[in-house]
C-alpha cells in the first residue's frame, strides 16, 4: 500500500464522523505531513487521534519514517504517557479505562 492510498482509507474512516485527512507532503526521506479536516480540523482530540491512529498505520507503509500533521501538537511527556497506555494493556487500568473516568490524580507514577 502506498502513501496516498492509505491516507485515502484513513481519511475513509474519519468521514464515519465527518472528518477527512488531506496529504499536504511526503518527501524522499519518507517524512509525511497532513491535515485533519472537516470535523476532525478543530477536534481536541485531533493530536490522541493522530497518535493512536493515523502515525502507526502510516509508519506501517513501506519507507515512512515520520508522521506530522498540522495544526497538532502533543508535548513529548504527553506523547510518552499516551505510547505507555497505549502499547501495554496491562496497565490501562491506572488511566481509568473502562470505568468511565481517569485517575483523580492524573496519571500516576
Amino acid at each position: 500500500m502506498s502513501v496516498p492510498q492509505a491516507v485515502a482509507a484513513l481519511s475513509r474512516v474519519l468521514r464515519a464522523h465527518g472528518g477527512s485527512l488531506t496529504l499536504l507532503e511526503h518527501d524522499d526521506r519518507g517524512r509525511v505531513r497532513l491535515r485533519f479536516a472537516g470535523m476532525c480540523g478543530s477536534c481536541p482530540a485531533k493530536a490522541t487521534c493522530l497518535e493512536a491512529t493515523v502515525r502507526p498505520a502510516l509508519l506501517a507503509v513501506e519507507g515512512v519514517t515520520e508522521v506530522s500533521a498540522d495544526g497538532t501538537r502533543l508535548d513529548p511527556a504527553a506523547r510518552a504517557r499516551l505510547r505507555h497506555f497505549l502499547e501495554d494493556p496491562h496497565d490501562r487500568h491506572r488511566f481509568g479505562a473502562g470505568k468511565g473516568q481517569a485517575h483523580p490524580g492524573g496519571v500516576p507514577s
